[in-house]
């Protein structure tokens, strides 16, 4: 799959289940197993893909429905250019909860469980405060809610400019050729990452034009300070971090559990940036329990 020449035939890289539904013109590619309630939606991080949910879906199946996505910039979901300042930005903070809430409804899901890893969990976390009503539990795996936007705003009118953009999004270009050196990164033992991981993470990048999504996404508006506002999360909330996760330090997640009420901190042990990859069958045990917790709360 991965030596075959980049093409802008999304089918022909899509897997046999995956689906495509179409969000206010945007077509966004997502995968779902198991049925009925309660409802999980899993959100992915930077640079990532449905794919980083693989191991874990269909064993947590057995409570219900799982739906993952490709959020906009990633995966095989649309990347559009931004050409309308007026238009709410579908690569923001503020565009990808709608995105997500949108997804809901078009799903027919009225209250889900979050579970967002990575810069997936700002997305996450920011939904769970804008629409509380329609979040039962999240779930977050160590969540870059400590971080701002990648690029300052008064730089956001030179880069938008076509000029900036063609130059930007060929800088950009090489990420693919160290996607196994970034994978490297994120996981404590990276002898452990399979041919397997690493085809599925180079994938999208098989898409032509996926550099103008990462373009768009890095001169998005993202969200600030989220974590002043953790107080006014009511839900149960869980964080998961490994105990060597050199992307999101496991401080940051322990610090963002600590100033939440209630909020459950679950260490991964020898486990980097993604339990759900490195140690998925812990991972799956502690998402268990929680579930196991919020059914004797009912």
């Amino acid at each position: 799959m991965i030596d075959q020449p980049p093409t802008n035939d999304k089918f022909r890289l899509a897997d046999p289940d995956s689906r495509f539904i179409d969000i206010q013109g945007v077509s966004v590619h997502y995968k779902e197993v198991g049925e009925g309630n309660p409802v999980f939606i899993f959100l992915h991080g930077f640079a990532a893909s449905l794919f980083s949910w693989h191991d874990v879906m269909r064993p947590l199946a057995v409570h219900g429905r799982m739906i993952a996505y490709d959020r906009p910039a990633f995966g095989l979901t649309d990347r559009p250019i931004i050409e309308n300042s007026n238009k709410m930005n579908l690569y923001g903070t503020e565009g990808q909860v709608e995105m997500l809430r949108n997804l809901m409804d078009a799903l027919g899901v009225e209250k889900a469980s979050i579970v967002a890893h990575s810069a997936g969990g700002t997305v996450g976390m920011a939904f769970a405060l804008k629409y509380p009503q329609n979040v039962q539990a999240l779930i977050l795996v160590g969540p870059a809610v400590y971080l701002y936007s990648p690029v300052p705003s008064w730089a956001s009118h030179f880069l938008n400019k076509k000029s900036a953009r063609i130059f930007g999004q060929a800088l950009i270009h090489p990420t693919r050729a160290f996607t196994r050196q970034m994978l490297r990164q994120t996981w404590h033992d990276p002898s452990r990452i399979s041919e397997e991981i690493v085809s599925g993470y180079k994938k999208p990048f098989l898409l032509k034009g996926w550099e103008v999504g990462l373009w768009e996404f890095s001169l998005a508006p993202h969200v600030k300070n989220l974590w002043k506002r953790s107080n006014e999360l009511k839900m149960p909330v869980l964080v998961i971090a490994g105990d060597d996760d050199r992307v999101i330090p496991t401080r940051h997640s322990r610090r963002l559990a600590e100033i939440i009420p209630g909020a459950n901190f679950q260490l991964v042990k020898a486990c980097g940036h993604v339990p759900q990859e490195e140690k998925p069958e812990e991972f799956v045990t502690i998402v268990n329990e929680f579930v196991l917790q919020l059914k004797k709360l009912k």
